[in-house]
């Protein structure tokens, strides 16, 4: 079925007007649709945990979905499990993709319960509704939901934040009184007026630039490590020649990162040398210690950047430094015998027995128990030999 459809697809010509395009969006929104009503089911079998992920949204990510993309897929379709007069609706063409997303944007996991009573009446409401205009009534119906939640349980402060394509983050929050008069007094206490010779900042980003200082004081006056090795606030690799030649770097995880914010970084950081040619650190301790030292612990994430784990993005300072053979069947604790794992696929590859090999590249093949293999290779570097890494 699905090799007809891409070849349907393939042989589709797409006229240059508005008439076709519109015509062929419809059929695209079908599409969706029914897209989602499959990942309802997924969701709720828990498909994607069987494929090593770790929810419907990692899932998505790794078949090439755009992390907004998959966000609103995800959210659909777990809130339309949730909501089947509604799930209805959008399989039939009531609703469009564009009203679920509005729909579910204000539908959290407490308000489920009382929408699934309310859908049968909500619904014809939003029938024929702009995206805009659903947006309006279901903001209208979340005061209302938050309203009667009040009286049953207290609500919790929500925040997110979420990277772009482009590499800015964009900030998210539903906050509490307390927690939000903590937040605006933080904030107007941290907020500086602009000098004579600065350029003029518009109130949000005098908001922005007082948040950055508050984040700034926090990491720069922990008195106590909270992890189990020391993770620097920010980790930026560059050739040496590079920065001297000011040019961009990367972070662990490839973000690219300009010049100008480098050389702020690098008036007051610690610089360490990863050496990929010759000898300057010990990079194997043999079966001497378990424990993987600081500077092992930072070639091998300068290595691998992020979880290795197929189609897992989590960054190095979320992840640990993995044995592939254990220290205690023998395994050295030598940059050949690690790699990074976040906390979920650490512990699926101990559970389920998957086998690890680490190839000479930098390669890994990993194997599942009923034998299938996946192959990972190591993020590009897009440097030369010679490292630094600011911390």
């Amino acid at each position: 079925m699905f090799d007809s459809i891409s070849t349907t697809i393939a042989g589709l010509t797409v006229a240059p007007d508005c008439a076709a395009v519109a015509d062929a969006l419809v059929g695209l929104e079908r599409l969706r649709a029914k897209i989602v009503a499959a990942l309802v089911e997924i969701d709720r079998t828990a498909a994607w945990a069987a494929e090593g992920d770790t929810s419907l949204t990692a899932w998505l990510k790794r078949q090439g979905v755009s992390t907004l993309d998959a966000v609103h897929l995800a959210r659909a379709a777990v809130g339309l499990r949730h909501a089947p007069v509604t799930a209805a609706a959008y399989e039939r063409g009531d609703l469009s993709g564009a009203q679920i997303d509005a729909v579910f944007a204000n539908v959290r996991p407490a308000h489920r319960e009382l929408f699934a009573e309310h859908e049968t009446d909500l619904v014809p409401v939003l029938r024929g509704l702009t995206p805009k205009e659903t947006a309006n009534a279901m903001q209208a119906w979340r005061q209302y939901a938050d309203a009667v939640l009040d009286e049953r349980q207290p609500r919790e402060s929500e925040l997110s934040l979420s990277k772009l394509p482009d590499g800015r983050r964009l900030l998210r929050g539903d906050l509490s009184p307390r927690l939000g008069r903590l937040l605006e007094t933080a904030l107007r206490l941290a907020h500086r007026r602009d000098l004579p010779d600065e350029p003029a900042r518009t109130a949000t980003m005098r908001r922005a630039d007082a948040l950055e200082d508050i984040c700034s004081f926090f990491l720069d006056h922990r008195d106590t490590a909270t992890s189990k090795r020391h993770r620097p606030h920010v980790h930026v690799g560059i050739d040496l020649d590079a920065l001297q030649r000011g040019l961009p770097g990367e972070t662990l995880d490839g973000e690219p990162v300009d010049p100008a914010e480098i050389a702020v970084l690098a008036c007051d950081a610690d610089v360490r040398r990863v050496l990929w040619r010759g000898r300057s650190s010990d990079l194997d301790f043999g079966h001497i210690t378990r424990i993987v030292p600081k500077n092992l612990a930072r070639a091998v994430a300068e290595r691998d950047r992020h979880c290795r784990f197929p189609g897992c993005d989590r960054p190095a300072h979320w992840s640990d430094v993995h044995h592939i053979v254990d220290w205690y069947h023998g395994g050295p604790t030598a940059i050949g015998n690690l790699l990074l794992l976040c906390g979920r696929h650490h512990h699926l590859l101990h559970r389920q027995r998957w086998r690890v090999e680490l190839h000479d590249d930098a390669t890994v093949t990993f194997t599942r128990p009923d034998g299938q293999t996946r192959t990972t290779r190591p993020p590009p570097r897009i440097r030369g030999p010679d490292t630094v890494v600011a911390a």
